[in-house]
């Protein structure tokens, strides 16, 4: 009985002492991982700081040109005003099932208007004076697209309510 009592105590104690190796030794590779981590870390910041270079030195050099500037204006004001005919269109001979599927154009009408509308005031946003005109058409452009989005909305909830 001696025997088993003392092979016991001395597997308990074997196994305790290989907890407490592998804990000295986890800690001994934290503690390498640590000292390798902040060089990573600062060859990290970088490349981060030379990609941020890259792309802010790319957006400086890409100056749009007044031209398309221009166009986009005169893009978005035109799918404005072609979103609202169409809508009234619509909206008028819509009793006849004929002409229903008119609202799938003037939808896209509105959204292409929105679009040339927002590029337009973005490209436009660094120099204000010199483009008073075209930012003027992306304002009526974008007020006329999202009328069209709203005015069929707007309908709805009177029908709905007269129910």
């Amino acid at each position: 009985m001696k025997t088993t009592k003392l092979s016991h105590l001395i597997l308990f104690l074997l196994f305790s002492i290989s907890f407490i190796q592998s804990n000295s030794a986890v800690h001994s590779e934290r503690a390498e991982i640590k000292k390798e981590k902040p060089v990573k870390a600062a060859k990290k910041k970088g490349k981060i700081k030379d990609w941020v270079k890259k792309i802010v030195s790319k957006r400086l050099l890409k100056t749009t040109s007044d031209s398309k500037i221009k166009k986009f204006a005169n893009l978005a004001i035109i799918f404005g005003v072609a979103a609202v005919v169409l809508l009234v269109i619509t909206v008028l001979f819509g009793i006849q099932a004929s002409v229903a599927w008119l609202f799938i154009p003037t939808a896209i009408f509105a959204i292409l208007g929105d679009i040339f509308a927002i590029l337009t005031l973005r490209k436009s946003r660094h120099d204000k004076k010199s483009f008073q005109i075209e930012r003027r058409r992306g304002v009526v452009g974008l007020v006329l697209s999202l009328l069209v989005g709203l005015l069929p909305l707007a309908l709805l909830l009177l029908v709905l309510i007269s129910l």
